[in-house]
């Protein structure tokens, strides 16, 4: 038997012990780690370990199929059709919008020639996600391929540290805007990258019913903001670039998408 230890500071223990204590549970398809330990004292949970192959390697050997992906994609649809519980906070429109005009602010101060531009898409987008509907789905919260683990049975989705009631088309934008990010660093081709998020749209439609594109699109353009300074956060050293080129397929999106263009030219 083998499992996993995750440790904790004092308040993300307490939030991740409640949400370990929810009622979701695994079935047709879906596999939920569920906690069968835990230590108030030294701050830990203990999750089993799901065997089974990461959806994120597979993806950049090019070893997922058409069918993984529409399993993936049901499973996830399984996990939004869970009923509402109250181990789970709903997240307000406003906590996501503050948290986009954050990041904005984060980048502004880590690249000032990038201020301008970053201030006007965070500004934007946090405008819009805050004209969204307050809805109280089951929402993984940080859902994308390094989540998920494949294995004949079933699809095992992991880490339900940041689950709360919200809206499930998070979980897709978050999904899509990952792949947006191995594009960009060359882990996945442009082709590859679009035909993986049709299949996952369409196979997550057909078991979910049609999704909002228009809040999709914007969800991906939230999403890819919250992901802006990942590079910084995780000490690369090229990490100026990499958030450079990421801003870059931000506004590409935002002006297909309908975002106005910055007019002011002051940073």
């Amino acid at each position: 038997f083998t499992a996993v230890i995750k440790c904790y500071t004092a308040e993300d223990f307490a939030a991740s012990r409640r949400k370990a204590k929810s009622s979701m549970q695994s079935g047709n398809g879906l596999r939920l780690a569920r906690a069968i330990g835990r230590s108030r004292r030294h701050q830990f949970i203990i999750l089993p370990w799901i065997e089974g192959n990461l959806l994120r390697d597979k993806l950049r050997q090019g070893e997922a199929s058409d069918e993984d992906l529409q399993r993936v994609a049901c499973a996830l649809a399984e996990f939004h059709r869970q009923p509402p519980t109250r181990k789970l906070q709903p997240q307000r429109t406003q906590d996501e919008a503050l948290r986009i005009r954050k990041v904005g602010g984060d980048v502004s101060y880590l690249l000032p020639h990038l201020a301008g531009r970053v201030r006007h898409l965070s500004e934007s987008i946090a405008r819009q996600v805050m004209e969204f509907p307050h809805i109280e789905t089951p929402t993984h919260g940080d859902f994308h391929s390094k989540q998920v683990v494949i294995n004949p049975s079933d699809i095992g989705v992991l880490d339900l540290d940041e689950a709360h009631l919200g809206d499930p088309l998070l979980d897709l934008a978050n999904f899509l805007g990952h792949l947006e990010i191995y594009q960009l660093r060359g882990q996945l081709s442009r082709d590859d990258s679009e035909r993986i998020a049709d299949i996952f749209l369409n196979a997550y439609q057909q078991s979910s019913g049609p999704v909002d594109m228009h809040r999709l699109q914007f969800r991906l353009l939230a999403s890819l903001m919250r992901l802006l300074h990942a590079p910084f956060r995780n000490c690369l050293s090229d990490w100026p670039q990499r958030m450079e080129r990421t801003l870059g397929r931000i506004e590409q999106l935002a002006a297909e998408y309908g975002v106005p263009p910055r007019t002011s030219q002051a940073t």
